[in-house]
């Protein structure tokens, strides 16, 4: 009995050494790549109270050809709203890459990602042209009708206009598409 007491004192102790030689690997590998550009605010969006923390950052390896990560996380820390779109759609112009021109553009582009302009009161649209499924149409009327919401509107090239709103009621971001 204390021979099987000392094996297996061993095996969780060999276990254990393991486990600690291992864990700096997966920190290392699990670590936060730091965003090539990015910009970050920190105003009213989803509680007419308290302040939402929204951020932008072009993330890969390089601006034209990375990644756009938008992220909106709420006064309690808690992610609301992500979107992910190829950061060339921020260029104005199809065609040839002007490298230097273009990258200039792109952080132009992110830098006024949260212009004040952008935060307005939502839109009135008929729900006849919305291209949303009903619950959608409903969760928009109900946001419209809302004094206090504010609307986000941010361009993501062919895409066009986003526009997003919080719903109280559903507690959660909802997209306005046409």
């Amino acid at each position: 009995m204390k021979q099987l007491l000392i094996l297996v004192m061993s095996i969780v102790s060999a276990t254990c050494s393991q486990m600690n030689k291992d864990a700096p690997t997966e920190m290392t590998q699990n670590k936060a790549i730091k965003p090539l550009y990015a910009n970050r605010v920190v105003r009213r969006f989803s509680d007419e109270r308290q302040k939402d923390t929204l951020s932008v950052a072009v993330n890969g390896e390089s601006i034209l050809t990375g990644e756009v990560d938008l992220q909106i996380t709420n006064h309690e820390g808690r992610l609301i709203y992500r979107d992910a779109f190829p950061a060339n759609v921020l260029l104005n112009h199809t065609g040839l890459i002007r490298p230097e021109q273009d990258e200039k553009a792109v952080k132009k582009r992110i830098d006024d990602f949260f212009d004040t302009a952008h935060f307005t009161p939502p839109m009135v649209v008929n729900s006849g042209s919305l291209n949303t499924a009903d619950s959608g149409k409903t969760a928009w009327k109900g946001i419209q009708v809302d004094p206090t919401t504010i609307c986000f509107s941010y361009r993501a090239g062919r895409r066009g206009l986003s526009q997003i709103a919080y719903s109280k009621d559903l507690q959660k971001v909802i997209a306005l598409k046409r």
